[in-house]
Parts: C-alpha cells; sequence; structure tokens
C-alpha cells in the first residue's frame, strides 16, 4: 500500500516535537553540540512521559526553580555515583532554551556566572528559563548502575509520582501489545529481566532498521502496534516507543 508509507521525507537532528511519529527520513550528520568531558556516555535534553498513540508528549510535571543542585535527586542513595565535569559549546548557531546534560548536574555555569535554572524532574528536562545559552559548563555526578541491584530493585515500591507518570497508556492502545509483552517476558522474574527480554526480542523476530519505507500511521493505527505487528520496519523512534509502551502494559514505568 503506496500509501502507508507516503509523507515528506524529514531529517534527522534535534527537534523537540514528538507528537507525530512516523514516515522516512534522511540522515543530517550536522552537530549540534561539542563536549569537552572525561568519558562518552549519553546526553539527555527532555524525555517524554504521554504517549498518544501516534507519538509522544510531555506533560508539565513539576518545575521549579534552582541555582545549584537538583531539588529532587534522581538517584537513590545506594546507587553509586562519580563526580565529572562538562563543558558544552553549541555548534554553529544552534541554541536551546533547555541544557544538554548528563547524569545529575549541579554547579551550572555561564561565562562564569552561576545560571539559576528551572527544573523539571519529571520530564528530565532542564531549562534555562527561556535564556538560550550557547556555551556553559557544569559538574555531575554519573551512577554506576549493579546488576543484582537492579534485579534486587522490585523489593523496593515505585515512587507515587513515578507510577503517576510512567505508566500511562491511551485507552486505545490495541490489547495485543500486552498480550506480546506478557509472552516475550512470561518466565522472566524481575522488571530487569522483563526489561532485557524485550530488548533482545526486536533483534530476533525479523524486525528491520529502515530509514525509507517507514510507515505513518492513519487515523485508526496506533503507532506502537502499526510497527510491532504490520510492518516490522522502522527506526529509533519506533524500537524505543515499543520497547517503553509495552514495558508500561506489564507495570513496569518507562519514559521516552
Amino acid at each position: 500500500n503506496d500509501e502507508l508509507f507516503s509523507g515528506p521525507i524529514k531529517k534527522t537532528g534535534y527537534g523537540e516535537n514528538d507528537e507525530r511519529l512516523g514516515g522516512p527520513f534522511q540522515l543530517d550528520t550536522t552537530p549540534v553540540f561539542y563536549a569537552d568531558i572525561e568519558s562518552t556516555h549519553y546526553w539527555r535534553a527532555e524525555t517524554k512521559d504521554v504517549y498518544t498513540g501516534k507519538g509522544w508528549e510531555a506533560s508539565d510535571g513539576v518545575v521549579q526553580r534552582f541555582a545549584g543542585e537538583l531539588s529532587t535527586p534522581l538517584y537513590e542513595e545506594n546507587v553509586m555515583l562519580n563526580e565529572r565535569e562538562a563543558t558544552i559549546e553549541m555548534a554553529g548557531f544552534q541554541s536551546f532554551s533547555f541544557l544538554f546534560y548528563s547524569g545529575q548536574p549541579y554547579n551550572v555555569h555561564v561565562n562564569g556566572t552561576s545560571l539559576p535554572l528551572m527544573e523539571n524532574t519529571l520530564t528530565g528536562k532542564v531549562s534555562t528559563e527561556n535564556e538560550r545559552v550557547h556555551h556553559y559548563s557544569f559538574q555531575y555526578d554519573y551512577p554506576v548502575f549493579s546488576i543484582e541491584e537492579l534485579r534486587n530493585s522490585d523489593e523496593r515500591p515505585y515512587p507515587d509520582h513515578v507510577k503517576r507518570y510512567y505508566l500511562q497508556l491511551p485507552e486505545t492502545l490495541p490489547s495485543r501489545v500486552g498480550e506480546l509483552a506478557e509472552s516475550v517476558t512470561e518466565d522472566a522474574q524481575t522488571a530487569y529481566d522483563k526489561a532485557r527480554r524485550i530488548e533482545t526480542y526486536f533483534s530476533t523476530n525479523g524486525y528491520v532498521y529502515e530509514t525509507r519505507n517507514v510507515a505513518i500511521p492513519g487515523r485508526r493505527d496506533d503507532y506502537v502496534d502499526q510497527f510491532l505487528f504490520e510492518t516490522k520496519m522502522g527506526y529509533c523512534d519506533n524500537f524505543s516507543s515499543s520497547m517503553v509502551v509495552m514495558l508500561r502494559t506489564l507495570g513496569i514505568p518507562a519514559r521516552w
């Protein structure tokens, strides 16, 4: 069906609007920012918590002002943290009203001056209160997780705010998505092992990384359901959205 794959070709890069996912894209390798750091790792700018069936949105969460350390710690007390430093320079003329960061940041400085920030712990964004920043430095605590502790984490209940924000699913989600998640994880005992089973599922069941022939959900299609059962072709948005939604159907909080 040619209509399934028709639509404008988008470019990769960094964008804040993820409300309607799907369709082909053209790879764009233009740098967004440069980081002077001790070791490489993933970077966070923001996360989304509301799945609509067509894409992702961010709820308001809890936003408050802070000038030094995060008011709500990102990690539990028993997590081992390494202290690190980073200097960020945005590439070209790009700038955003939020920071690209890693771990748990503190002591953020712009031009040698401590920067008052707006914190949004629940959606993962550390905002500069609409001030567009081109160059900044900060210290941060980077976590080291023990596999054993991750497996034992089921013994502790999820905090109420985590369950409230990261278990949401639309009423229109087809039931077979949850049934597939149950089937894939039926003999896994812990949340960690269930997450690993779902992760492995995509590499062993005919799913293909594809950037051109990628479907756009129709009016009655669910984005995740379409990928899991109809096309099995897509890129990072498809795989990551499907994993988050499948985890949520199992009662395991997850964010995108």
